[in-house]
């Protein structure tokens, strides 16, 4: 019946405690694991991409981490200087951010202008209710493009 207590044999606590030594296990190996991926790509120092005897790789993505600190950590009106240092950093045309400052008169992104919110619409439960506007939940719309193989290329 749904939503009553009933007693589970001993089986069922054997099977708990071997989840949690599975979980604790899977804890560790994955711990493991990323250690392992550390030292490798520390090996690999300043390289791009690093080739494995067998024909694998491993690739520094620090292009993509830095851009990410960037937008985390900078409020847009400041993300062109910053992706000026970090175009320098990786060797790339700094040139195409003035470029684009240009084209549009502006930095990229404005600072949004504050929207006025009625207070009675706030309390109205039902009006909320009806609005069709979609909500983030945090979904990760990027995991496709990351889940695609990548062709490792070197000139």
């Amino acid at each position: 019946m749904i939503g009553s207590t009933i007693k589970l044999p001993p089986e069922a606590e054997a099977l708990h405690y071997a989840r949690l030594d599975f979980a604790e296990q899977a804890d560790l190996m994955l711990k493991g694991a990323d250690a392992a991926k550390a030292r490798i790509l520390h090996l690999m120092g300043e390289a791009s991409v690093g080739l494995l005897p067998n024909g694998g790789g491993y690739r520094h993505m620090s292009l993509l981490r830095d851009l990410q600190e960037m937008h985390d950590a900078n409020l847009p009106e400041e993300w062109p200087a910053v992706l000026r240092e970090i175009a320098c950093r990786h060797h790339l045309n700094a040139n195409v951010v003035t470029h684009c400052e240009r084209v549009y008169g502006r930095p990229f992104i404005a600072p949004p202008e504050p929207q006025p919110v009625a207070p009675a619409y706030l309390l109205d439960l039902a009006a909320i209710m009806k609005v069709a506007v979609a909500v983030n939940v945090g979904v990760d719309h990027g995991s496709e493009e990351r889940e695609e193989a990548r062709e490792v290329c070197c000139t």
